[in-house]
């Protein structure tokens, strides 16, 4: 094995050894369900460890606070139950690893993004498989999934960083069957004033398994490239340009996308078109020249889960403009130089929308989301902005391959 997990629960011949940070409190326990619970040791860093005999793969397990409450680990590499589940111990040594397959060379990448809730009736990676092979008929090389894990934590605290560069080499570990590249997203959310940026190290670990990194951004900058050495960047420009000029909105982000002929020109020529210039919605200069980089470091698209989930009503180019403008803008992104990206269903003009849903089980924060999103489009009555805890708005999003070879939308 080329990598061996340091945080979480770690499973050798014998038992397996668990280390969690938890810096707040003093005492902590290992909850091995059906089995023993085990005292962990702290250290000065906050650092609880400690190694529980014949305990192995497959044996599932909480975190136990000295008040009796319970929590799954947030480096636990399976959680069958859910997120606040127990979780379950993997032996990495036990999946077959990653074959030695030749790599798509990375300026030969067609993405597909697929969203595997919505993806099949099922909702799951395993019904979403049966479908490579049509995606590949479709001529798509690469296929982005998500959502795949969601976590959170504070920043700036070594620990932490060390919590995200590991859980990166987690989705790509060889040994692992790991993927072939992450998408890291919202990196402009990211900050980061050490010598060594996080996105660099990121990069560093992730190529050392030969995975790819590209990074969804908004920022326009081609540091992302040059000085943290990823493979490449989303440059949105291009789908605003082609938005504008199908649908004639002018609202938020838009705004800077009038008279978008120019501009579109601009992106396919440039990578995106703001390398510098006031951007209006901004109210600032905005973006960095990217002339001189190679095509492959961009990734464009005209339509994918941000631009529709983030819509009021998540409404697809085909609710927006007519058969010709689906068709145009498909092809003026399958014939610009970049990479490109397409959403679950485009290659047959599907017409499901992908609205945003939520399943908190904290009802404070399902109110907080409702409420958000009440402020969000107050433009719009209520009744037209679906409710992002209903069950339907979730059915509603899921695409329909009933209606894919319909000869209107080949």
């Amino acid at each position: 094995m080329t990598w061996k997990p340091w945080l979480g629960a770690v499973p050798d011949a014998a038992g397996t050894h668990f280390r969690v940070w938890a810096p707040k409190v003093d005492a902590l326990a290992a909850n091995v369900l059906g089995g023993p619970t085990v005292p962990l040791r702290r250290d000065a860093e906050g650092y609880f460890t400690g190694r529980a005999d014949g305990v192995r793969s497959g044996a599932r397990y909480f975190y136990r606070f000295p008040d009796g409450r319970e929590r799954p680990d947030p480096a636990s590499l399976l959680q069958p139950q859910g997120v606040h589940g127990p979780s379950e111990i993997v032996d990495l040594a036990e999946i077959a690893p990653r074959s030695a397959r030749a790599r798509v060379p990375l300026e030969k990448l067609v993405f597909c993004e697929i969203h595997l809730g919505t993806y099949t009736v099922e909702g799951t990676a395993d019904a979403a498989a049966r479908y490579m092979p049509e995606l590949a008929e479709a001529l798509y090389t690469a296929v982005e999934v998500m959502p795949v894990a969601a976590f959170a934590g504070p920043r700036t605290l070594p620990p932490v960083r060390r919590y995200f560069v590991e859980n990166a080499l987690r989705w790509v570990s060889r040994a692992a069957g790991g993927f072939d590249g992450l998408r890291l997203d919202a990196i402009h959310g990211i900050y980061d004033d050490s010598p060594r940026h996080i996105l660099q190290e990121i990069a560093e670990v992730v190529h050392a398994e030969g995975a790819l990194v590209i990074a969804e951004s908004d920022l326009n900058d081609v540091k992302l490239v040059e000085r943290y050495h990823l493979d490449g960047s989303w440059a949105d420009d291009l789908h605003h340009a082609i938005h504008v000029a199908l649908t004639g909105e002018s609202q938020g982000y838009y705004a800077d996308f009038q008279d978008p002929m120019p501009k579109m020109v601009a992106a396919i020529e440039r990578g995106w078109f703001y390398e510098g210039q006031h951007k209006p919605s901004f109210g600032l200069k905005h973006g960095t020249p990217a002339a001189h980089l190679r095509a492959r470091h961009f990734v464009v698209c005209a339509q994918n889960h941000d631009q529709i989930g983030n819509r009021a009503r998540g409404e697809r180019l085909t609710e927006l403009t007519d058969t010709g403008g689906v068709r145009a803008a498909a092809a003026i992104v399958a014939l610009q130089p970049a990479l490109p990206l397409y959403f679950q269903g485009e290659e047959w003009a599907a017409r499901e929308p992908f609205q945003y849903f939520v399943s908190h089980t904290d009802q404070a924060l399902v109110e907080a989301v409702r409420k958000g999103r009440q402020e969000e489009f107050k433009g719009f009555a209520w009744s037209d902005v679906p409710d992002p805890f209903a069950e339907e708005t979730f059915r509603r999003s899921r695409i329909d391959r009933s209606r894919k070879d319909e000869e209107a939308l080949r």
